[in-house]
């Protein structure tokens, strides 16, 4: 045999070795929140905050993300969000989360905002 078919062989199958060292088994990984409560785990509220009126109460096994707090009349009064007593969000411009306040099951958000309208909008998760 020739040297250069024995090189070239050789070459062919180091090649052929290193493709299938490089191969790898496909995975699956999450790519965001797992939720569930059917296709669409999204909820607002809206109310007419006076004097801590009730604006939400998560009646689910699940956790409440908020995600957005809306005013009516951004800028003009003090919309503030409590929880069990503590004061979660208090603002006068309309607000987007990044990673969201939680609510957990059986809690209630409370808001005060001057009679004005806030609305609140966010996701299930588990």
């Amino acid at each position: 045999m020739h040297y250069k078919t024995i090189l070239s062989s050789g070459f062919f199958l180091l090649c052929l070795s290193v493709l299938i060292n490089t191969l790898q088994t496909a995975s699956a990984y999450s790519n965001g929140p797992t939720v569930s409560l059917g296709s669409n785990p999204i909820v607002n509220a809206t109310q007419a905050c006076n004097s801590w009126d009730t604006l939400f109460t998560n009646n689910s096994a699940q956790t409440f993300i908020i995600t957005d707090v809306i005013q009516s009349y951004p800028g003009s009064n003090v919309a503030s969000l409590r929880v069990n007593g503590q004061y979660i969000f208090a603002s006068r411009e309309n607000h987007h989360f990044q990673t969201g306040l939680t609510i957990a099951p059986g809690e209630s958000v409370v808001c005060a905002n001057s009679g004005n309208y806030v609305t609140i909008s966010g996701y299930y998760t588990h």
